[in-house]
């Protein structure tokens, strides 16, 4: 990993631990599905509410995955939910099976994702601060290469994820809103950055 000269090095992110939680599979569901329909992180409660005629209470506890008794969704609920996203397959398909997993390279849509959160000339920051050329992150980028474990971990490092999260398994990039962001706090990672 090259290192950026100290001048560059302009900020310090830290990561909240809750920022990636784990949520209902239904919750990571519906949020893959509106994410492949392309509609924006910041609409997705008022459009999942008006598309499927849920409150905007039910909605939001669908979008954040918490399970309460305020939250629970019943068949009809479900069917329209499945109806507004155009899900073609069962209701328990809907609710039990990682559709994102079935289809869609997990690796490339985070690495997309955590790239995008980057300002102008992040991309080339990024290379250089990982000290690889910046076709090689074109490719990881487009899925004709992969990066090497040392290189996950790097990145991990440099996004400020917590060591644990596993860029190729870990749903990142579907996440309801942007990676939130701490000023400090106990528990949060911190990497400098360029």
């Amino acid at each position: 990993m090259a290192e950026v000269p100290k001048k560059q090095r302009t900020n310090t992110t830290r990561l909240c631990p809750e920022a990636i939680s784990e949520l209902s599979q239904l919750s990571l569901n519906v949020r893959y599905l509106l994410w492949v329909k392309g509609i924006p992180r910041i609409q997705w409660p008022t459009w999942l509410s008006h598309r499927a005629e849920l409150g905007i209470g039910t909605a939001s506890c669908i979008m954040t995955g918490r399970s309460s008794p305020a939250c629970s969704i019943d068949d009809n609920q479900l069917s329209r939910i499945a109806a507004s996203l155009e899900y073609i397959g069962t209701l328990e398909a809907l609710k039990d099976t990682d559709l994102a997993t079935e289809r869609a390279d997990i690796l490339v849509e985070n690495l997309r994702y955590l790239v995008k959160t980057e300002p102008r000339g992040g991309k080339r920051r990024l290379a250089m601060w990982l000290g690889i050329n910046p076709t090689s992150l074109s490719r990881w980028l487009g899925g004709k290469g992969r990066p090497r474990t040392s290189a996950l971990r790097s990145l991990q490092a440099y996004f400020g994820l917590p060591p644990e999260t596993d860029l190729q398994k870990r749903l990142i990039f579907y996440r309801p809103i942007p990676l939130i962001l701490c000023k400090s706090g106990a528990g949060a990672s911190s990497v400098s950055r360029p």
